[in-house]
């Protein structure tokens, strides 16, 4: 009879395109027992990598996650939640420990991945620089970085920097940082040998930057959707816009439709 081949475990693990940050390679996944020497590798020779898929679910009925950082920022917030009420907010008992070299770039994206919530990300060591643009410019900068490049994505982010679309927040060690459901973020771990003129302060150098993070789903929202897709005769069907929002959402493409006109009528003039 056939022999079944245990294999053996691996990590999830995400390493970017050295001439593009917003494309990453295909194969996401590296064996543990060589992990610590890419990890070495990569932080030698400035390649950006990073894990955003190390959790642990606090659910599993296991007495923790043998990891301090994550086991005692999940008793902090469960204390937290109860307090508050889960009719307000309530924890997902998922906790993700984000780790990544300097370098490593997470594109934009709005996080849709489990139900309507909020994030608070923990920094617990380096630093992480977070750029939160409006969702649909948000999803647009990502297409534009991962499609033409980064001297166009260059371009269009000075251009919204000019007339003072997005904001910029970047944390460092015990620093936390609240993310919203609406809207789209996209992160970058700074280099500590490229330091930015004054005003701005210099980076202690840093091996990794560390964030542990929980999400705490706005349960009001919850609940209304889920009654919403309970009593559909197709749960599967999307949920149509109310006329207020399609009012809303028109507008947004007649103005993505009329930036995209004129940036097509420049390069033909150009």
């Amino acid at each position: 009879p056939a022999r079944r081949v245990s294999q053996a475990p691996t990590a999830s693990l995400y390493r970017v395109d050295p001439s593009n940050h917003f494309l990453t390679a295909a194969d996401t996944s590296a064996p543990l027992d060589s992990l610590g020497d890419e990890v070495r590798l990569r932080i030698a020779s400035g390649r950006g990598v990073g894990s955003l898929n190390t959790t642990f679910d606090f659910a599993s009925g296991e007495s923790g996650s043998g990891v301090p950082l994550l086991d005692g920022y999940w008793e902090r917030l469960d204390d937290a939640s109860y307090v508050v009420g889960e009719g307000v907010a309530r924890l997902n008992p998922r906790l993700y420990l984000i780790w990544k070299t300097a370098g490593y770039c997470t594109p934009y994206h709005q996080d849709v991945h489990v139900p309507p919530h909020f994030t608070l990300y923990n920094q617990t060591s380096g630093a992480s620089a977070f750029h939160f643009l409006p969702l649909l410019l948000g999803e647009y900068a990502t297409l534009v970085g991962r499609r033409d490049g980064p001297s166009r994505l260059k371009e269009l982010l000075q251009r919204l920097d000019r007339e003072g679309v997005g904001e910029v927040a970047t944390l460092g060690p015990k620093q936390m940082l609240l993310i919203l459901p609406g809207g789209a973020h996209g992160v970058y771990v700074p280099r500590p040998a490229l330091q930015l003129p004054p005003p701005a302060r210099p980076l202690p150098p840093f091996r990794l930057s560390v964030i542990r993070a929980a999400e705490l789903f706005v349960a009001p929202v919850c609940d209304l959707y889920e009654r919403l897709l309970l009593s559909a005769a197709d749960w599967a069907t999307p949920l149509g816009l109310s006329e207020r929002e399609a009012e809303a959402e028109a507008a947004t493409m007649a103005r993505v439709a009329e930036a995209a006109a004129e940036r097509t009528f420049s390069a033909r003039k150009a």
